[in-house]
């Protein structure tokens, strides 16, 4: 628990997300100013797409991820097919599944809304691709960077195709207006909002570092951070300021303790395939970050586009953001220890 103690201390950016969704709570006139302003509509493939500014500020935050990541390094490097189909394959199946499993089990509590709410909520979070940073982590941990990226890309480029799938098949184990919200979700063109506002920003960033090789990514970090806490700021102002109002202290207990159980689940199913598949432990430690962390910017904007009237639903997608920061820096610290403790044999 030490080290999980110390990387809390060290990575003031968690701390930073934190006072951003509080502020949104607070002093949400900004935010809602933000998301409610519309500077134009998209029109594309016989269909349309309203953009507001946090709409702008996702795709600047996804550009800046994108920047981090390499083509050339992915396609460069021999890797395995096999492997890169089973990651693919636990992180894309494996969040719905879980919460397949959430779902039976609260079948006698199903007329609660409290429950409908977190299965909504967590069900745009289990349709979405793996998130870009999951990159940096497993770096840190000392995983396999290509095969980190490889997961991000790939489940990016398919997210059109399996997210619409997910969240068709999670409609149908719910019922009344949270099954009508969830498909207003599917009918909100999910697949052009993740091709303009997630694919287009993640791949233009990618090949903007492949033409400016000498990029400082120091700077490009900064920047990136400002237009992400921006992006939090202005995703809490819909629901945070209701939920702080009605203060359910049963509701907040309820949320935290099943999106805990849910995004730890996702974290060690990584562990447990890699174990099962005799993976190297780097592999492990990428497929680990990979089923575990999906990009909850992306869940948030989209939630905040077609579930205005569930604020609920909307803070379960917020909240589980942050206790997905929480567990990635536990598994961060759990590896690291692990490192440092086999340094010391060894020496």
């Amino acid at each position: 628990m030490r080290p999980l103690v110390v990387n809390l201390k060290k990575h003031q950016f968690f701390w930073m997300i934190l006072a951003a969704y509080l502020f949104g709570g607070l002093f949400p006139e900004f935010g809602n100013w933000m998301r409610q302003t519309q500077i134009c509509k998209i029109h594309l493939f016989m269909q349309s797409l309203s953009i507001n500014i946090a709409m702008i500020l996702l795709v600047i935050v996804l550009f800046f991820s994108g920047i981090h990541a390499k083509f050339s390094s992915i396609f460069s490097s021999p890797t395995s097919l096999v492997r890169t189909v089973i990651g693919l394959c636990a992180a894309i199946i494996f969040p719905p599944f879980f919460l397949f499993i959430f779902k039976f089990f609260s079948i006698p509590f199903s007329q609660y809304e409290l429950i409908e709410s977190i299965f909504l909520g967590l069900a745009i979070v289990s349709a979405m691709p793996v998130a870009g940073f999951s990159t940096v982590w497993s770096q840190y941990a000392g995983g396999n960077v290509i095969f980190s990226l490889q997961l991000v890309l790939f489940t990016t480029f398919l997210s059109p195709l399996f997210s619409p799938w997910v969240l068709q098949w999670m409609e149908k184990m719910i019922s009344g207006s949270y099954a009508l919200d969830l498909h207003a979700v599917i009918a909100k063109r999910i697949g052009i909002f993740l091709l303009l506002f997630v694919i287009f920003p993640t791949v233009s960033g990618s090949l903007c570092r492949c033409v400016l090789k000498d990029l400082k990514l120091t700077s490009v970090h900064y920047i990136e951070n400002t237009f992400l806490l921006l992006l939090c700021y202005a995703n809490s102002t819909a629901s945070l300021p209701k939920i702080f109002q009605q203060a359910n202290f049963l509701f907040l207990l309820t949320v935290l303790c099943f999106s805990f159980i849910y995004c730890f689940s996702r974290f060690y199913v990584g562990n447990i395939i890699g174990w099962l598949f005799h993976y190297q432990e780097d592999v492990r430690k990428s497929l680990v970050f990979g089923t575990g962390m999906s990009n909850t910017g992306s869940a948030l904007v989209l939630a905040n586009l077609a579930l205005s009237n569930h604020p609920r639903a909307i803070f379960v997608i917020l909240l589980y953001d942050v206790i997905q920061l929480f567990v990635g820096l536990y598994m961060l610290s759990f590896f690291q220890n692990q490192k440092s403790i086999s340094l010391k044999i060894n020496s």
